[in-house]
């Protein structure tokens, strides 16, 4: 059986407030083996002094996620670096999808006064 992958950008580059959030399009994980998101991140003149987080929510039917049920799981929250002034950084974070869901993508940008650019890129492998 040949590998395949598919690369899909849940998220265009676009600027995100402070304290607001890049929610990514839904990731179709059904019968995949794998998924790498990719979270580019780039800084304005002034660098953020709170750490952006990255949050992944699953769905089983791509309409009701996660975290829109009261008590409901994230499949994954991570803080990412700061990054430093004028600097553009990648992110990768492989996921292992062990469930038959369709997964989330949402950068949070934690600062309360820098805003920062945003993009999701994910890839999604198959046997």
């Amino acid at each position: 059986m040949a590998k395949t992958q598919a690369t899909t950008t849940p998220f265009a580059s676009a600027s995100v407030a402070a304290a607001a959030e890049a929610t990514g399009s839904a990731i179709d994980v059904t019968a995949k083996a794998g998924c790498m998101i990719r979270v580019k991140i780039t800084s304005g003149a002034t660098a953020p002094t709170v750490a952006p987080t990255l949050r992944v929510i699953s769905s089983e039917d791509n309409s009701i996620w996660d975290a829109d049920v009261a008590g409901g799981r994230f499949v994954e929250k991570i803080s990412l670096p700061i990054p430093a002034a004028t600097v553009t950084a990648y992110y990768p974070f492989p996921f292992d999808v062990t469930f038959n869901s369709y997964i989330k993508p949402i950068v949070k940008n934690e600062d309360t006064t820098q805003s920062i650019t945003v993009e999701i890129v994910a890839v999604t492998t198959s046997f």
